[in-house]
């Protein structure tokens, strides 16, 4: 039986036999013969308002994806992204570590219309992100393609792996 940390969330730490009630199988964990009866071989846990697989272990909820990281890295980073940004999708090859940040410039809706607005006043399209904390303007264009594409840009330059263009 191998015992993992889950660390890093409000509530605090928590230790837990990973090995002897879940299994890790195709991006789902499933209750092991070792778990109460009534769950044995099911699906663990649920999906909350947010999307997210919960799993309660000892009482206390983890986030499928942290539980499924903890298998198979041994620990649970600050953060984890959902690279194609689906909440409930905890295949191994899906989640990495990531900073807040990160996982910010990752969610949908950081597409080129987001960063691209129409101003009436000078009759333009500007472009504004957020960068490190902080929106950063990258200028205003006649053209909107020319807008779109600078800002796919910016993306690229400034959040790396993580940009999203959807």
């Amino acid at each position: 039986m191998s015992k993992v940390a889950i660390q890093g969330n409000a509530s605090g730490t928590g230790t837990f036999t990973i090995a002897a009630l879940l299994n890790y199988r195709d991006g789902n964990l499933y209750w092991t013969d070792e778990a109460p009866k009534k769950v044995r071989g099911k699906l663990a846990g649920s999906v909350n308002k947010n999307g997210y697989r919960k799993i309660e272990v000892d009482g206390k909820k983890y986030g499928a994806h942290q539980i499924v990281f903890a298998l198979h890295h041994g620990y649970i980073p600050e953060c984890l992204d959902h690279i194609n940004g689906i909440k409930d999708d905890n295949r191994i090859e899906n989640l990495r570590p990531a900073t807040k940040a990160q996982n910010g410039y990752n969610r949908a809706g950081f597409s080129d219309s987001k960063n691209v607005s129409y101003r009436n006043d000078s009759k333009s399209w500007r472009v504004t992100m957020k960068v490190d904390g902080k929106y950063r303007s990258f200028g205003s264009y006649k053209d909107k393609e020319l807008a779109e594409l600078v800002a796919h840009e910016a993306r690229i330059k400034h959040h790396g792996e993580f940009a999203n263009h959807v």
